[in-house]
This record gives structure tokens, sequence and C-alpha cells, in this order.
């Protein structure tokens, strides 16, 4: 029986690290996107450097809700599979 425990306290820590991880990834998508509202594009004043790092923030930005997606994912599995061996 202690190895049922054993296994049941590694899935919730596993469980609890995707949380954490997702809490986090919302920061990051926070933090550009309150890039964004604070460097709205100006066509006028934007040299090439500008634009090109304007489209790394983009990337980023991208990236970011594709692994909050994964890291969402495999929450909801790790949910799953605890509710299943209930």
């Amino acid at each position: 029986m202690l190895e049922a425990s054993e296994a049941a306290e590694k899935h919730k820590s596993l469980t609890d690290r995707q949380l954490i991880m997702a809490c986090n990834i919302q920061d990051e998508i926070e933090g550009l996107l309150f890039w964004f509202t604070d460097n709205p594009p100006d066509p006028k004043c934007e040299d090439k450097d500008a634009i090109m790092f304007r489209i790394l923030k983009q990337k980023q930005l991208h990236d970011a809700y594709d692994h909050l997606e994964q890291t969402c994912c495999i929450y909801r599995s790790l949910v799953k599979m605890t509710q299943n061996s209930r």
C-alpha cells in the first residue's frame, strides 16, 4: 500500500508543478501584453531594428501561448488520470 501512496504523492507533485508552470507562463504573457500596450507601433518612427524587435516580441508571445496550451493539456491529462484511479 505504501507504493500506491508514493505514486499518488508523485502524481500530486507533477500536477502541482503543471499548475505552477501555467501560472508562470500566464505572468509571462501578461508582461508581453503589457509591453505591447505600452509600445504601440509607430510606422513613422520605427526603424528596421525596432520592427525586428517587435517581431521578436510577437514570436515570444505566440510561443508562450503555445507553451501554456501544452502545459494545460498535460495538467488536464494528469487530473483525468487522478479521477480515473479513484
